[in-house]
């Protein structure tokens, strides 16, 4: 196993020798051939060792030290050997440990990126179904209280309300920021809800006599978006009780086919964190 020590010590000798070669004194190209394979082999260790091959991954740090020591001593004997292409093999294995060098650093980004895991996708999705659940929940408190003023006020006495309408302008300034739910089928569902209301409202505004009733029975509120308002009522004109019945029972579904889908999902999203 590579000592700690032995290479900073390696590196701090390496970082001498260089400060010399800014002077005048003279290295042998021998000797700086052998220290560029040394350094090689030190990073070919490392390399080995960060891809977690453990046969054989000592064998170039062994090489290493011998590399070191034989420099070592042609610099004190002197330079014998005269190599014609040292400087080429120099150059070429100080290329080579580079290489080396930047590939290990591009490794480690690589290994440091957090890959997002399964599970932490079902929890993202199950956090995207649980926020479309209660905003449905919230919505639907809404929605069943005009339901109950339908059943008080839409009769065969003739008379409408706005209720329908101020909910609609609330539910379209969530369509104005692509809201308010953010899975893409429960957004389309909410979508196609949208329309059946519009048909709705569109044909009780037409139903609405321009003259609303005033104090007749009790004064009936409603809460939308968190305030609480007032609901007119109008007697109806120019539009048939069954007509706007059947656009009613329309809208009631519509909205019922989209709280069951949203409640399937969450239901089926809160079985599998469960798992889990």
């Amino acid at each position: 196993m590579k000592s700690s020590y032995f290479v900073i010590g390696i590196s701090a000798f390496l970082l001498v020798i260089s400060g010399m070669r800014f002077t005048d004194f003279e290295v042998p190209v021998i000797v700086i051939v052998l220290f560029s394979l040394m350094a090689t082999f030190i990073t070919v260790s490392d390399f080995l060792e960060m891809i977690k091959v453990k046969r054989g991954r000592d064998v170039p740090l062994i090489i290493a030290v011998v590399l070191f020591f034989v420099a070592l001593v042609i610099w004190v004997i002197g330079n014998p050997i005269n190599v014609e292409f040292a400087p080429r093999i120099g150059d070429g294995s100080a290329i080579f440990g580079l290489c080396l060098g930047v590939a290990m650093i591009g490794i480690k980004e690589i290994r440091n990126i957090k890959m997002p895991s399964i599970k932490h996708y079902k929890e993202l999705q199950f956090e995207i179904i649980e926020y479309d659940y209660k905003k449905m929940l919230e919505l639907n408190k809404t929605f069943e209280s005009l339901k109950d003023i339908d059943s008080e006020v839409l009769t065969f006495d003739g008379q409408v309300h706005d209720g329908w309408m101020l909910f609609e302008t609330s539910l379209n300034m969530y369509a104005k920021d692509s809201g308010p739910f953010v899975d893409g089928i429960h957004q389309n569902a909410f979508y196609e809800f949208l329309k059946s209301l519009d048909n709705y409202t569109g044909l009780m505004a037409s139903a609405c006599n321009p003259y609303p009733i005033r104090s007749v029975g009790r004064n009936i509120t409603v809460q939308i978006n968190g305030k609480i308002e007032n609901i007119t009522r109008n007697n109806m004109s120019d539009v048939e009780y069954d007509e706007l019945r059947s656009l009613a029972q329309t809208c009631y579904q519509s909205w019922e086919e989209f709280r069951t889908l949203i409640n399937s999902s969450y239901n089926k999203g809160h079985a599998r964190s469960n798992k889990n």
